[in-house]
């Protein structure tokens, strides 16, 4: 029997049942990643494993908003994976979920990266991009040119963002809440999910890092739902959230 979860955050604060690592805090009603300073990496995940017992298929929606005084760098991913919620992998152009010399990655994992460091050894092929990035890899097995869209994730703008896997997987991007007006950017089909993960549950959240260069990585907003459900705040979809399953978690 699948157990129907729906996390609905319209602003954060400490009472939350979030696990924050590393340089990772709730602070002024938003989850940030890292501050603008360099060398700093961290992870936040909803406490408790998920489970995602329908083939795996998700919907997730979240609002985030990078800013940088001087520079930009590194970036962040949405990130699920099964090991712990303490998970975090190094900082700079690991994002704070690949694998250093020194630090191991989040092994077993899925993530979408939202990268503003072009770090050519890595294969990056800009400073704005987006990818799809497996089993604490940064290279990723698939990737989107912000630039084509007209997007530029550190330019201090809130960006909405939608993933969804149904088998499929897709992610969206756009400057409103409006999802009929977001811009696909990344597609994959036939993606295993459960097979990576290697089981029907994972811990879900955020990584960031800054490296050398530095920027703040926030999210602003996050929704999540253990099926395949694709979300849009615009025509009030939650409105009676309360008639659809289990909440686990709803503050406005």
């Amino acid at each position: 029997m699948s157990i129907p979860i729906f996390l609905k955050y319209d602003t954060f604060n400490n009472s939350l049942p979030i696990k924050t690592n590393g340089d990772a805090v709730i602070e002024n009603n938003y989850l940030l990643l890292t501050p603008d300073e360099p060398s700093r990496r961290g992870s936040a995940y909803y406490r408790n494993i998920i489970p995602l017992p329908n083939n795996g298929f998700f919907s997730t929606y979240f609002i985030f908003r990078i800013i940088g005084s001087t520079s930009r760098a590194d970036g962040f991913t949405f990130v699920i994976q099964p090991n712990s919620n303490t998970a975090l992998g190094a900082d700079g152009a690991f994002l704070g979920y690949g694998e250093s010399n020194e630090i191991s990655g989040i092994a077993n994992s899925f993530a979408v990266e939202f990268d503003t460091f072009e770090n050519p050894t890595l294969f990056d092929i800009n400073n704005n991009h987006a990818g799809i990035d497996v089993n604490g890899s940064v290279i990723s097995i698939s990737v989107a040119n912000l630039n084509n869209v007209g997007i530029d994730v550190a330019n201090g703008t809130e960006y909405h963002v939608w993933i969804d896997y149904n088998g499929n997987l897709q992610v969206r991007i756009g400057t409103t809440n409006q999802r009929a007006n977001s811009t696909l950017i990344l597609n994959l089909a036939n993606f295993d999910l459960p097979t990576l993960l290697g089981r029907n549950s994972g811990f879900i959240g955020f990584t960031g890092a800054t490296g050398a260069q530095s920027e703040e990585h926030r999210i602003l907003l996050w929704y999540f739902d253990n099926k395949y459900n694709p979300i849009d705040t615009s025509i009030n979809q939650y409105v009676q959230v309360s008639g659809r399953g289990v909440i686990v978690e709803a503050l406005k």
